[in-house]
C-alpha cells in the first residue's frame, strides 16, 4: 500500500462499521478485503465530488406561455417582464452559482432530483394538512422547465443534457423553497 492517505483510510475502514463487510477489529481484515473497503471508501467521495446539491428559498412557479406579438410583420414570442418567473430564474441561477463555486460546467449526463415545497396556505383545514402532496398548479412540467432553463451555462450547457430524473415531488410545507440535487452520470 505505501501511501499514508492509504493506511489512514484503511485504519479508519478497520476502526468504524465496514460497509462491505460488517464490524471489524484491528488487524483481523485481510489485505484483499482492506482493499476492497479501500476502492468503496474512493468511489465514495469521488460521487461526493459529482454531486452538487443546491436549496433555493422561494416558492416554484411553472414557466409561463410565451405570449406572441407581431413586429414588422415578423411574429415574436416573449414572456412579460413583469411575469415572477424572471425574478425566481435569477434566484436560482444566483443560488447555484455559490454551489458550483469554482467547479467547471457539466459537459457530460446528467441525472437530477428535484423536491418542490410549497407554503401551506392558513385557510386550510385539519383534513386538507393531513395530506402532504401539493396537487394543484402549477403542473410538475412547467416548474421543472423553469427550473431547469435557469441552470442552463450556469450548471450544465443545455438541459437536454438531463438524461435521467430520479425523484420530482411536489409537496406542502410551512415555507416555500426547492432542493435540487445533480449528479454527474459516468
Amino acid at each position: 500500500f505505501g501511501d499514508g492517505s492509504t493506511k489512514e483510510a484503511l485504519r479508519t475502514c478497520r476502526r468504524q462499521w465496514c460497509t462491505c463487510h460488517g464490524p471489524s477489529e484491528l488487524g483481523l481484515i485481510r489485505r484483499s478485503r482492506a482493499a476492497r473497503c479501500l476502492e468503496k471508501i474512493t468511489r465514495a467521495i469521488t460521487r461526493m465530488d459529482r454531486v452538487i446539491t443546491i436549496k433555493i428559498d422561494a416558492e416554484p412557479i411553472g414557466q409561463p406561455r410565451p405570449q406572441v406579438s407581431m413586429r414588422g410583420g415578423v411574429p415574436r414570442a416573449y414572456v412579460p417582464a413583469r411575469h415572477g418567473s424572471h425574478a425566481l430564474k435569477e434566484v436560482i441561477r444566483l443560488e447555484a452559482r455559490h454551489a458550483m463555486g469554482k467547479r467547471d460546467l457539466i459537459t457530460g449526463p446528467v441525472a437530477v432530483s428535484v423536491k418542490m415545497y410549497f407554503g401551506r396556505p392558513k385557510s386550510h383545514t385539519k383534513k386538507q394538512r393531513q395530506c402532504d402532496w401539493h396537487c394543484n398548479k402549477p403542473d410538475v412540467d412547467n416548474a421543472l422547465k423553469l427550473i431547469f432553463d435557469a441552470l442552463n451555462d450556469v450548471v450544465w450547457h443545455d438541459d437536454s443534457q438531463i438524461c435521467k430524473i430520479d425523484l420530482c415531488e411536489k409537496r406542502w410545507a410551512e415555507q416555500g423553497s426547492i432542493v435540487l440535487t445533480i449528479e454527474e452520470v459516468q
